[in-house]
């Protein structure tokens, strides 16, 4: 997966997008990356 951000996305979008990859991810691993996340903070 490759982050393809254009120019004139503003940072709600951009929120979307990372949010979206997050899940790809978390699905692709079988992992809640969600809950990794959130023991970090």
């Amino acid at each position: 997966l490759k982050l393809n951000i254009p120019k004139n996305e503003t940072p709600a979008t951009m929120v979307a997008s990372v949010f979206l990859i997050i899940k790809s991810y978390s699905a692709i691993f079988g992992i809640n990356i969600f809950n990794l996340a959130k023991d970090e903070l």
